[in-house]
């Protein structure tokens, strides 16, 4: 028996299985997608392609391990988020949260964020997406709090922009809280 899978432009995943059958070779065709899309959204925020809780908590442990270097943790939450929702419904409070994921530049296979706000991230810093309006992101090579602050500052001027989302131009902002892990 021989297996393997393929992406179809449609964007299913297909798990092809052959296997002899006498002189025949039967092959078996199952959509796995829904399988494969919850193995992922473990690891990736459905909504926006950004990290979940789970994968900052793992970055999150291996920053605590390292007694050598310090750490920063930043945690953002969308100022007036709740009032889209509230007026133009859920719909367009993910339209508006897409728009925010995309200012996070993000190379989905190697967790890389970067480009918009600035070069100063690592592979093993992380920007997720908590729930919500809440976002977090992981400084784990960002050495003192200086450098975050700037971040920080850099991250706010890019987020509290305008945003066109469902015909509908709203304003937000961002608060942005920082923690200092290690030294």
């Amino acid at each position: 028996s021989t297996q393997f899978q393929f992406e179809m432009r449609d964007g299913r995943t297909i798990m092809a299985r052959a296997r002899m059958m006498g002189e025949a070779t039967l092959v078996e065709l199952s959509d796995v997608s829904f399988v494969v899309r919850s193995a992922l959204s473990q690891y990736r925020d459905p909504l926006t392609g950004l990290a979940t809780r789970v994968e900052l908590l793992a970055r999150l442990s291996q920053a605590m391990e390292d007694t050598e270097k310090s750490a920063h943790l930043l945690y953002l939450d969308l100022d007036r988020f709740k009032a889209v929702n509230d007026t133009w419904g859920h719909g367009m409070g993910d339209l508006l949260l897409e728009s925010v994921a995309k200012h996070f530049a993000f190379d989905i296979d190697t967790a890389l964020v970067a480009v918009r706000i600035g070069n100063i991230l690592s592979a093993q810093d992380i920007i997720a997406r908590l729930g919500g309006d809440e976002f977090a992101v992981l400084l784990a090579e960002v050495d003192h709090r200086g450098a975050a602050e700037v971040f920080a500052t850099k991250l706010i001027d890019v987020v509290s922009r305008s945003y066109l989302a469902g015909g509908h131009l709203v304003n937000i902002g961002v608060s942005v809280g920082i923690a200092v892990i290690g030294q």
